[in-house]
Parts: structure tokens; sequence; C-alpha cells
């Protein structure tokens, strides 16, 4: 699923997602933007965000564009480089800065000379490393010494490079080429229009793998009589609601809606029309096998979501230290 501000629609006659199979130069663009990752490993994010950007501004629409970025970040790793962890060098920096009393650019060296010196006699200090904080080695190739002295301008160097703009990207892998990128775009496009529906009608060629998939979201089915004179999808439909449907209209159920989709389009043979409450406005979405959604052969993108920095940060920390564990 896509970002809510990236999701694209044709709303005359309807609800139509804008999708990227049917748009002549949306494989070129998804070549363009691989590309882009691939090249920029080893480079800060804001490097690719600018490079990113460049394609933004050539493309007809910068969302489609910014849709397969969006995509293709799920695979990628980004990581702080620093000489010292920079939550420490702030620590320490701005405690040296209230001593010195920092007006001037020499108060400042002077102010940063004595956070090196105080973190330089840190028993067990860490020099390169990264955020994770779990144990801060050289790097690999012998670049940084691990035990060798901070410099006033090595503090200065770590005290902001753990913001997004200037991690580092380590690591790219994904799991799509440009093809299969397009076609998961188009899923997720899919996906996401479904955010705000309210209800969904649904047949398909297995109409079991429909329903145990209702079931399995915990929501809620109605299977109604309405022929369609195709043998392959039957005479009933699966009407789709939440629990509490049954006392108001909601849009809550938007997501389970959107991963019932993903099983929808894995039939073969499907028919899926859903209200949707386009802020405050009802209007009709009505997607089939025939659209360019399908569900590329790979692992569903997971886009995992945090309560707080404190989560986020302990879910770091843990994938960090490479444990046969499943958090």
């Amino acid at each position: 699923m896509l970002k809510k501000d990236l999701l694209r629609v044709d709303r005359r006659g309807g609800y139509r997602p804008q999708f990227a199979g049917e748009d002549a130069g949306a494989l070129d663009l998804a070549r363009r933007v691989v590309g882009v990752f691939q090249g920029a490993v080893g480079k800060p994010r804001a490097d690719l965000d600018a490079a990113v950007e460049a394609i933004e501004r050539d493309a007809a629409d910068y969302k489609l564009v910014r849709g397969l970025a969006d995509l293709l970040e799920r695979d990628a790793v980004f990581e702080t480089r620093a000489p010292v962890p920079p939550e420490r060098a702030r620590e320490v920096a701005f405690e040296c800065a209230g001593e010195v009393g920092v007006v001037t650019r020499e108060e400042r060296r002077e102010a940063l000379a004595r956070a090196a010196e105080r973190l330089n006699a840190l028993p067990g200090r860490g020099t390169a490393g990264t955020s994770t904080d779990t144990e801060m080695d050289a790097d690999a190739d012998g670049s940084e010494d691990g035990n060798a002295e901070l410099t006033a301008d090595a503090v200065g160097e770590s005290l902001y490079t753990d913001l997004p703009e200037r991690q580092v990207l380590v690591a790219f892998d994904p799991r799509w080429d440009p093809e299969t990128l397009v076609r998961q775009y188009d899923l997720s496009l899919a996906q996401t229009a479904l955010f705000d529906a309210v209800e969904v009608r649904a047949r398909s060629a297995d109409p079991k793998r429909l329903v145990s998939a209702v079931k399995r979201l915990g929501l809620m089915y109605e299977l109604v009589d309405e022929p369609t004179g195709d043998p392959d999808l039957g005479d009933r439909v699966a009407v789709v609601t939440g629990p509490d449907a049954l006392f108001s209209r909601t849009r809550r159920y938007g997501t389970a809606f959107a991963r019932l989709l993903r099983t929808l389009a894995a039939t073969g043979r499907w028919e899926l029309t859903a209200t949707v409450d386009d802020r405050g406005t009802e209007r009709t979405l009505s997607l089939s096998d025939a659209d360019p959604v399908a569900v590329p052969g790979t692992d569903p993108v997971v886009d995992v979501g945090y309560d707080s920095g404190v989560e986020r940060e302990f879910a770091t920390r843990f994938e960090a230290l490479d444990l046969d564990w499943r958090l």
C-alpha cells in the first residue's frame, strides 16, 4: 500500500485509480527510479532524494515517481555514519557549549574541542559507528580507527548525522525488476484507493478463498444472489463490511479491504465494487481482473508502523543484534 497522499485517482464518473500499467511511459520511469537507487548506494539520503526529484520534474505526474520510490525505499537500508554516536556527541557538546557560552565561531570551536576531550576520556567510548549504538565498531575497511583520538571536527561532524537526509544508503536489494515494480505499484495503488471504503461487494472464481480471507481479516459478509451469466464468477456476491458497520457507515476497515484485494487479485477471475467515502462524497470504485491489478510473485510489501519513537528505536537496535529471534 502507498501513503495516502500518493493516491492517484480520476473522479470523473466514479473513482478510478490511474494505473501505471495504462501509462506508456511508466516502465521507463520505473527503470530510471530503480537506477537512481542503485547508483545512490554509499551516498546520503539527500543525494538520493535530489535524484528522485529530478525525475519528478521530468514526469507528467510526480506522484507516480514518488510512489515508485516509496515502494523501493522499503528495500533500502539507511545507516547513520559518524565518528561518534550523534546523541552522545550532542549531549556532551551542548554541555560544553553551556559552559563556554557560544556566540562566535571561535567559542563554538572551543566548545567542540572540550567535548572531544571529554569524549576521549570516557571509558569504552565508541568511535566510528552507527545510530544503533549496540557496538560502535570501526568501518570494516579500516578507514576509521576505533582507537583514534576524537577531534573537534569529528565531534562537529557527528552532531546531526542522524538526520534523515544525512543518513547513508548502505544497501539496496529490490525484490522487483522495473516490470514487476510497475505491477506492484498498480496493486498498491488499488489497495490505497480502498482506504476510505465503507462497503465492498466482491465475487471470485474461488469463493472459498474469498470467504476465508474475509473471516481471517475480521470482517463481516453476507452472500447475496446476483446472477451474472458468467459461470466462472457464479451468481453470488459477497457484501463485505466491518462489525461497526452494523451501527454506522465507517471507513475504519479500509486497511482490511485493501488486504482483501490482494487475496482477490490472486484468484484469477474476480470483480470488486466498493463504496468509497471520498471526503464526504460517496463514490463508486469498480475493479476486476480486466484491470492491471495482479499480485507479483514476491512477498507483500510490509511498511512497518510504530506507535512511538521509543518503539522504532527499540526495533532498530534489536535488528542490529542479528539474533535468531523474530520481533
